[in-house]
């Protein structure tokens, strides 16, 4: 399965893109097709969050990379931990492994590719296990007060920690 959006790609606006790209060539748009369309497998996936009606790619990370929901801007941990709950989500039963983890188990080789920065919410549900997708750096941890530093902020989780420091580097594409 390729994830094409982890907040937004569904039917709706799979639709809507094949139609603008069948017009666009001249044609109705209903007969046309996008790439991903022809492929002999296509999954779907309900991403929500457990607390809010609209998501956040954190949250929705979660559900897409480990198939566990989370909420409101938390990755890869369980709706057990709300945002910012450092304690909660230090606890192992509610800390939840993503894909790239049951890939290196198998022994396989990981990495992934990235149009945003390697510690936003999406990219984060790959490696790392937050209560705050916001808490990408020590600094941000640091603000968020004294129940909070117990918690390591994602980018040092991207150095440190497993399944991330298993992951094979590229330098370029």
């Amino acid at each position: 399965m390729i994830p094409l959006s982890s907040t937004g790609m569904g039917i709706a606006p799979g639709t809507a893109g094949r139609i603008f790209k069948g017009q666009r060539n001249g044609v109705s748009g209903e007969e046309d097709y996008l790439e991903w369309e022809r492929f002999p497998n296509i999954g779907l996936v309900k991403t929500y969050n457990l607390d809010m009606q609209v998501p956040d790619s954190a949250g929705t990370s979660t559900a897409f990379l480990s198939g566990a929901k989370a909420n409101f801007h938390t990755v890869a941990v369980t709706g057990r931990v709300g945002k910012g709950d450092c304690a909660a989500s230090l606890k192992s039963e509610n800390s939840v492994d993503s894909i790239v983890k049951w890939a290196q188990d198998a022994g396989k080789e990981t990495g992934f590719v990235t149009t945003t920065q390697v510690t936003h919410g999406t990219p984060a549900g790959l490696y790392a296990k937050s209560p705050n997708r916001k808490w990408q750096c020590d600094t941000a941890v640091k603000k968020a007060g004294p129940s909070a530093v117990a918690c390591k902020d994602i980018a040092r989780q991207l150095v440190e920690d497993e399944p991330a420091k298993n992951m094979k580097a590229s330098s370029g594409i």
